[in-house]
């Protein structure tokens, strides 16, 4: 029983943080930015993905942070040379410091056409679960509709993983320290406010130590990226050379063997090169090792 209801209690968390449930997506998470950031590249965002004709927007509150419209989407006649399904959705995107909500819901179909003529409408479902379609008084057939349906829920789909995939997204370690900066900055008059200028508060005094222990990790980091930065930058720039040096250990070889008029020649062309196309592959491997273990580096960031 015990088990049974831990199982429940994690799947509870879980569906707090990211859900989609029919047609509602609904998704909140920690991002290293402030709140005016994430309004703005939300902003952004909104006028990337959506035609200004094509939204109502019911709420823009940047102190609040919550930006709310409605949009439509047309579908139906990729299935249909005919017949127009027009489809509703709501968009809410909530924001405070250094967190996000984003939540698409309430979709239904608004419209249905056949040319000049109202269809049944036909809301949406899920799977294989197709209600009437109306196909007998000019709707599409039930097969058209389950394909407009999968359409639809991957176009609402793509704008909540694209939302998501952009306002998670740091640009650089600089980004992440000014970031942070402002955030803690702002952290700390809020607190200052709240404790009536009191310093040595111990709320103050251990937000302090907070934030200095996040300054450390941040400058590691920093550290971290720059020194696999030198080391790409170093190898990067040797690798071609020594590659080259390796090409021309080949060719005196190869020169030795065509041109030598005699044995000892021939052999010492042979000895020559081939220390010098040796050394230049060895460094040349060295090199690579080096890219590895940069880019291993960077992938722990």
């Amino acid at each position: 029983m015990k088990k049974l209801f831990f199982t429940l209690l994690l799947i509870l968390v879980i569906s707090q943080a990211i859900s989609q449930t029919n047609f509602n997506w609904e998704k909140s998470d920690s991002v290293l930015k402030s709140k005016l950031q994430i309004y703005e590249e939300t902003k952004n965002f909104i006028s990337e993905f959506w035609q200004p004709e094509r939204i109502l927007v019911f709420r823009d509150d940047k102190e609040a942070g919550i930006i709310k419209f409605n949009s439509t989407l047309l579908t139906g006649k990729v299935f249909d040379d005919y017949c127009e399904y027009t489809y509703c959705y709501n968009a809410t995107f909530k924001i405070s410091q250094g967190k996000y909500t984003i939540i698409i819901d309430s979709v239904h179909c608004e419209s249905a056409f056949n040319g000049n003529y109202k269809i049944k409408k036909i809301e949406p479902f899920d799977g294989d679960n197709c209600p009437n379609t109306g196909v007998m008084g000019g709707g599409i057939s039930k097969k058209k509709a389950i394909l407009m349906m999968a359409t639809l829920k991957n176009e609402l789909e793509i704008i909540f993983d694209k939302y998501i995939e952009r306002i998670n997204f740091i640009k650089s370690v600089k980004l992440i320290d000014t970031v942070t900066t402002n955030i803690i900055k702002d952290t700390i008059i809020t607190l200052n406010k709240s404790s009536n200028n009191n310093s040595e508060s111990p709320a103050f005094i251990n937000l302090q130590k907070v934030v200095s222990s996040l300054k450390i990790d941040l400058q590691n980091q920093k550290n971290s990226i720059n020194l696999a930065g030198w080391h790409l930058k170093k190898s990067s720039n040797n690798l071609w050379a020594y590659f080259g040096l390796t090409v021309v250990g080949g060719a005196l070889i190869s020169v030795g063997y065509i041109l030598g008029s005699n044995p000892q020649d021939r052999q010492t062309y042979l000895i020559v090169g081939g220390v010098i196309e040796l050394g230049g592959f060895i460094c040349w491997l060295n090199h690579i090792s080096q890219i590895r273990k940069a880019g291993k580096m960077l992938n722990n960031y």
